[in-house]
């Protein structure tokens, strides 16, 4: 489908369901708006089933359909340019219940997980990723955050909560050279 019929779609979908064609698309089924000239990624991704790894009863875990969908991208374009993949690495700085390393597995590559949690289930506990470094260098790194405020911390498990707000944020200009 190309743009012009996208839009045509769209017009036609509103016209016929009015302002909540969205919602009605959406109940119909979001394999088309997912799918774009063979590939499978875009800004909108939508999964229907969970799929299996990591454990879903943590609040906020990913589903390790979002892991696969962006792994199996970026190897893709890395093989269709012609580079090796034998030795990819996927990084996950916040690991959680280990969704990325059951999705690594599943693609055979290798994987580094860290995690705030003393014994995570896979990967290096006792990580923080507001004061440590990351001593390994990845292809890919999946990063996951915790939902802003999904979960309110104690500070009785691994110290005291750190929140940073908008305002505390300092964003600085970084050059990369090849």
């Amino acid at each position: 489908m190309n743009e012009l019929q996208i839009r045509r779609a769209a017009e036609l979908l509103q016209n016929e369901f009015g302002t909540e064609w969205q919602a009605v698309a959406g109940m119909l089924g979001t394999e088309g708006l997912r799918k774009r000239v063979g590939k499978e990624l875009t800004s909108f991704m939508a999964f229907p089933e969970r799929g299996n790894g990591g454990d879903s009863h943590w609040r906020g875990n990913c589903s390790p359909e979002v892991v696969a969908s962006i792994l199996r991208y970026v190897l893709d374009c890395k093989r269709y340019y012609g580079k090796d993949i034998s030795q990819f690495t996927l990084m996950d700085p916040m690991s959680g219940s280990g969704t990325s390393q059951t999705v690594a597995d599943q693609f055979q590559v290798r994987s580094l997980l860290y995690d705030l949690n003393p014994s995570p289930a896979y990967g290096y506990g006792n990580w923080n990723a507001l004061r440590n470094d990351v001593e390994d260098s990845a292809d890919l790194i999946f990063f996951h955050p915790p939902y802003h405020d999904i979960i309110k911390y104690s500070g009785n498990m691994w110290g005291r909560p750190t929140r940073m707000t908008c305002q505390d944020a300092r964003i600085t200009r970084t050059s990369w050279k090849n």
